[in-house]
Protein backbone atom coordinates (compact mmCIF):
# COMPACT_ATOMS: atom_id res chain seq x y z
CA UNK A 1 0.00 0.00 0.00
CA UNK A 2 2.87 2.36 0.87
CA UNK A 3 4.51 1.76 -2.49
CA UNK A 4 1.23 2.53 -4.27
CA UNK A 5 0.91 5.75 -2.30
CA UNK A 6 4.47 6.70 -3.21
CA UNK A 7 3.73 6.07 -6.88
CA UNK A 8 0.60 8.20 -6.65
CA UNK A 9 2.61 11.02 -5.08
CA UNK A 10 5.28 10.78 -7.76
CA UNK A 11 2.62 10.89 -10.49
CA UNK A 12 0.98 13.93 -8.86
CA UNK A 13 4.38 15.65 -8.71
CA UNK A 14 5.00 14.81 -12.37
CA UNK A 15 1.64 16.32 -13.36
CA UNK A 16 2.33 19.42 -11.27
CA UNK A 17 5.71 19.93 -12.93
CA UNK A 18 4.23 19.56 -16.37
CA UNK A 19 1.45 21.99 -15.48
CA UNK A 20 3.87 24.63 -14.30
CA UNK A 21 5.88 25.09 -17.47
CA UNK A 22 9.60 24.78 -17.80
CA UNK A 23 12.43 27.22 -17.35
CA UNK A 24 13.16 29.92 -19.88
CA UNK A 25 10.10 29.31 -22.05
CA UNK A 26 7.78 30.24 -19.19
CA UNK A 27 7.09 33.77 -20.48
CA UNK A 28 6.74 32.91 -24.18
CA UNK A 29 3.14 33.48 -25.22
CA UNK A 30 1.29 30.62 -26.88
CA UNK A 31 -0.89 31.38 -29.89
CA UNK A 32 -4.18 29.59 -29.22
CA UNK A 33 -6.84 29.40 -31.93
CA UNK A 34 -10.52 29.30 -30.96
CA UNK A 35 -13.57 29.17 -33.18
CA UNK A 36 -14.93 32.59 -34.03
CA UNK A 37 -18.70 32.18 -33.63
CA UNK A 38 -19.83 28.92 -32.05
CA UNK A 39 -22.05 29.44 -29.03
CA UNK A 40 -21.91 28.17 -26.33
CA UNK A 41 -18.26 27.30 -26.99
CA UNK A 42 -17.04 30.65 -28.29
CA UNK A 43 -19.05 33.85 -28.62
CA UNK A 44 -19.05 37.55 -27.72
CA UNK A 45 -21.36 38.31 -24.79
CA UNK A 46 -23.54 41.45 -24.47
CA UNK A 47 -20.68 43.20 -22.68
CA UNK A 48 -18.49 42.74 -25.75
CA UNK A 49 -16.25 40.11 -24.13
CA UNK A 50 -15.42 36.85 -25.86
CA UNK A 51 -16.34 33.91 -23.69
CA UNK A 52 -17.70 30.37 -23.91
CA UNK A 53 -16.76 26.88 -22.82
CA UNK A 54 -13.78 26.48 -25.18
CA UNK A 55 -12.53 29.99 -24.39
CA UNK A 56 -12.57 29.38 -20.64
CA UNK A 57 -11.16 25.87 -21.03
CA UNK A 58 -8.28 27.25 -23.12
CA UNK A 59 -7.62 29.85 -20.43
CA UNK A 60 -7.55 27.11 -17.77
CA UNK A 61 -5.08 25.04 -19.83
CA UNK A 62 -2.78 28.02 -20.31
CA UNK A 63 -2.97 28.87 -16.60
CA UNK A 64 -2.02 25.30 -15.78
CA UNK A 65 0.89 25.45 -18.21
CA UNK A 66 2.05 28.68 -16.56
CA UNK A 67 2.19 30.33 -19.97
CA UNK A 68 0.62 33.56 -21.25
CA UNK A 69 -1.64 32.92 -24.22
CA UNK A 70 -2.85 35.02 -27.12
CA UNK A 71 -6.33 33.85 -28.17
CA UNK A 72 -7.04 34.08 -31.89
CA UNK A 73 -10.68 33.63 -32.99
CA UNK A 74 -11.25 32.50 -36.58
CA UNK A 75 -13.53 30.25 -38.68
CA UNK A 76 -13.06 26.52 -38.15
CA UNK A 77 -11.42 25.76 -41.52
CA UNK A 78 -8.86 28.53 -40.89
CA UNK A 79 -8.03 26.99 -37.52
CA UNK A 80 -7.10 23.76 -39.29
CA UNK A 81 -5.02 25.60 -41.88
CA UNK A 82 -3.16 27.90 -39.48
CA UNK A 83 -2.44 25.19 -36.90
CA UNK A 84 -1.08 22.96 -39.64
CA UNK A 85 1.09 25.84 -40.94
CA UNK A 86 2.47 26.59 -37.48
CA UNK A 87 0.84 30.04 -37.30
CA UNK A 88 -0.94 28.76 -34.18
CA UNK A 89 0.65 26.68 -31.44
CA UNK A 90 -2.62 24.92 -30.73
CA UNK A 91 -6.36 25.13 -31.37
CA UNK A 92 -9.01 24.62 -28.71
CA UNK A 93 -12.09 24.09 -30.83
CA UNK A 94 -13.47 20.62 -30.17
CA UNK A 95 -11.60 18.97 -33.03
CA UNK A 96 -11.97 15.28 -33.73
CA UNK A 97 -8.74 13.40 -34.44
CA UNK A 98 -9.56 11.91 -37.82
CA UNK A 99 -7.01 9.79 -39.65
CA UNK A 100 -6.48 12.57 -42.19
CA UNK A 101 -5.91 15.26 -39.56
CA UNK A 102 -3.46 13.07 -37.63
CA UNK A 103 -1.17 13.17 -40.67
CA UNK A 104 -0.39 16.83 -40.08
CA UNK A 105 -1.48 17.64 -36.50
CA UNK A 106 -0.88 16.30 -32.99
CA UNK A 107 -3.90 15.70 -30.76
CA UNK A 108 -4.37 15.79 -27.02
CA UNK A 109 -6.48 13.45 -24.94
CA UNK A 110 -10.25 13.93 -25.18
CA UNK A 111 -11.64 16.84 -23.17
CA UNK A 112 -15.33 16.48 -24.09
CA UNK A 113 -17.60 14.31 -26.25
CA UNK A 114 -20.52 15.13 -28.50
CA UNK A 115 -22.93 13.75 -31.09
CA UNK A 116 -24.22 15.20 -34.34
CA UNK A 117 -27.91 15.93 -34.90
CA UNK A 118 -30.21 16.81 -37.76
CA UNK A 119 -32.33 19.93 -37.27
CA UNK A 120 -34.94 20.96 -39.78
CA UNK A 121 -38.47 21.92 -40.58
CA UNK A 122 -41.03 20.23 -38.36
CA UNK A 123 -42.69 18.36 -41.23
CA UNK A 124 -39.55 16.22 -41.61
CA UNK A 125 -39.49 15.18 -37.95
CA UNK A 126 -41.19 11.80 -38.24
CA UNK A 127 -39.12 10.43 -41.13
CA UNK A 128 -35.55 11.43 -41.98
CA UNK A 129 -35.98 9.88 -45.45
CA UNK A 130 -38.26 12.81 -46.32
CA UNK A 131 -35.05 14.80 -46.76
CA UNK A 132 -34.41 13.05 -50.07
CA UNK A 133 -34.14 15.74 -52.73
CA UNK A 134 -34.12 18.48 -50.09
CA UNK A 135 -31.44 21.03 -49.17
CA UNK A 136 -29.22 19.86 -46.29
CA UNK A 137 -26.52 22.21 -45.00
CA UNK A 138 -23.34 21.59 -43.05
CA UNK A 139 -20.17 23.43 -42.02
CA UNK A 140 -17.24 23.03 -44.37
CA UNK A 141 -14.34 20.68 -43.48
CA UNK A 142 -16.09 19.01 -40.55
CA UNK A 143 -16.92 15.40 -39.68
CA UNK A 144 -20.55 16.27 -40.38
CA UNK A 145 -19.59 17.29 -43.92
CA UNK A 146 -17.82 13.96 -44.45
CA UNK A 147 -20.86 12.10 -43.14
CA UNK A 148 -23.27 13.95 -45.45
CA UNK A 149 -21.12 13.25 -48.48
CA UNK A 150 -20.91 9.55 -47.68
CA UNK A 151 -24.60 9.07 -46.79
CA UNK A 152 -26.52 11.62 -48.86
CA UNK A 153 -24.51 12.16 -52.06
CA UNK A 154 -26.92 11.87 -54.97
CA UNK A 155 -29.91 11.63 -52.63
CA UNK A 156 -30.20 15.22 -51.42
CA UNK A 157 -28.97 18.69 -52.36
CA UNK A 158 -25.92 19.14 -50.14
CA UNK A 159 -24.68 22.63 -49.24
CA UNK A 160 -21.28 22.40 -47.53
CA UNK A 161 -19.91 25.93 -47.87
CA UNK A 162 -20.73 27.43 -44.46
CA UNK A 163 -17.76 28.67 -42.46
CA UNK A 164 -19.50 29.06 -39.10
CA UNK A 165 -22.40 27.51 -37.22
CA UNK A 166 -24.12 30.90 -37.10
CA UNK A 167 -24.06 31.13 -40.90
CA UNK A 168 -25.40 27.59 -41.17
CA UNK A 169 -28.28 28.18 -38.74
CA UNK A 170 -29.06 31.57 -40.31
CA UNK A 171 -29.57 29.81 -43.66
CA UNK A 172 -32.00 27.42 -41.96
CA UNK A 173 -33.88 30.30 -40.30
CA UNK A 174 -34.16 32.15 -43.61
CA UNK A 175 -35.54 29.13 -45.45
CA UNK A 176 -32.50 28.64 -47.68
CA UNK A 177 -32.07 25.15 -46.21
CA UNK A 178 -34.56 22.45 -45.29
CA UNK A 179 -32.32 20.85 -42.67
CA UNK A 180 -28.80 21.00 -41.22
CA UNK A 181 -26.43 18.48 -39.70
CA UNK A 182 -24.71 20.14 -36.77
CA UNK A 183 -22.83 19.36 -33.57
CA UNK A 184 -25.33 18.49 -30.86
CA UNK A 185 -24.27 21.12 -28.32
CA UNK A 186 -24.79 24.05 -30.67
CA UNK A 187 -27.88 22.35 -32.10
CA UNK A 188 -29.61 21.86 -28.76
CA UNK A 189 -28.84 25.46 -27.77
CA UNK A 190 -30.50 26.62 -31.01
CA UNK A 191 -33.58 24.43 -30.44
CA UNK A 192 -33.94 25.92 -26.95
CA UNK A 193 -33.93 29.45 -28.34
CA UNK A 194 -37.02 31.42 -29.38
CA UNK A 195 -36.10 31.15 -33.08
CA UNK A 196 -35.44 27.42 -32.72
CA UNK A 197 -39.04 26.69 -31.75
CA UNK A 198 -39.99 26.69 -35.44
CA UNK A 199 -37.71 23.71 -36.03
CA UNK A 200 -37.28 20.19 -34.68
CA UNK A 201 -34.76 17.47 -33.95
CA UNK A 202 -35.27 15.18 -36.94
CA UNK A 203 -33.80 11.91 -35.68
CA UNK A 204 -31.85 10.29 -32.89
CA UNK A 205 -28.34 11.75 -32.42
CA UNK A 206 -25.68 10.16 -34.60
CA UNK A 207 -23.09 8.21 -32.63
CA UNK A 208 -19.51 9.47 -32.99
CA UNK A 209 -17.12 7.45 -35.11
CA UNK A 210 -15.25 5.24 -32.57
CA UNK A 211 -11.74 5.81 -33.89
CA UNK A 212 -12.10 9.60 -33.96
CA UNK A 213 -14.71 10.23 -31.27
CA UNK A 214 -14.14 12.88 -28.67
CA UNK A 215 -13.10 16.50 -28.91
CA UNK A 216 -9.41 17.22 -28.51
CA UNK A 217 -6.91 20.07 -28.56
CA UNK A 218 -4.99 20.21 -31.84
CA UNK A 219 -1.28 21.05 -31.61
CA UNK A 220 0.98 22.03 -34.47
CA UNK A 221 3.61 19.42 -35.34
CA UNK A 222 6.35 21.94 -34.62
CA UNK A 223 5.42 22.11 -30.92
CA UNK A 224 5.43 18.42 -30.00
CA UNK A 225 6.87 19.27 -26.57
CA UNK A 226 3.50 20.82 -25.66
CA UNK A 227 1.58 17.53 -25.98
CA UNK A 228 2.50 15.88 -22.63
CA UNK A 229 2.04 19.18 -20.77
CA UNK A 230 -1.36 19.79 -22.38
CA UNK A 231 -2.49 16.25 -21.54
CA UNK A 232 -1.36 16.75 -17.95
CA UNK A 233 -3.28 20.03 -17.84
CA UNK A 234 -6.45 18.31 -19.08
CA UNK A 235 -6.10 15.65 -16.38
CA UNK A 236 -5.53 18.26 -13.69
CA UNK A 237 -8.54 20.35 -14.76
CA UNK A 238 -10.74 17.27 -14.68
CA UNK A 239 -9.44 15.96 -11.35
CA UNK A 240 -9.51 19.21 -9.37
CA UNK A 241 -13.19 19.89 -10.12
CA UNK A 242 -12.57 22.81 -12.49
CA UNK A 243 -13.99 20.91 -15.46
CA UNK A 244 -17.27 20.04 -13.72
CA UNK A 245 -17.72 23.63 -12.57
CA UNK A 246 -17.09 24.98 -16.06
CA UNK A 247 -19.34 22.38 -17.68
CA UNK A 248 -22.25 23.25 -15.37
CA UNK A 249 -21.84 26.90 -16.30
CA UNK A 250 -22.67 26.23 -19.95
CA UNK A 251 -24.56 22.91 -20.04
CA UNK A 252 -27.30 21.18 -18.08
CA UNK A 253 -25.74 17.75 -18.67
CA UNK A 254 -22.38 16.01 -18.47
CA UNK A 255 -20.37 16.66 -21.62
CA UNK A 256 -17.66 14.08 -20.88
Amino acid sequence: MLRLRNRARLFALFVMLLCCGFGGEREAALRVGIEENYAPFSFVNPQGVRTGFDVEFAQAVCACLGRPCVYVPMPFEELLRDTRAGKLDMAVAGMAATEERRRFLLFSDVYYRSHSIYIGRIEFQDNIEKLRGKRIGVKIKTLQAQYLLSHWRGKARLVADFGTTDELLDALRQGRLDAVLVDGFAGYAFLDSEEGKRFALLSDPLLPVPESSGSRIAITNGRAELLPAVNAAIRKIRLDGSFSKLSRKYFSFDIY
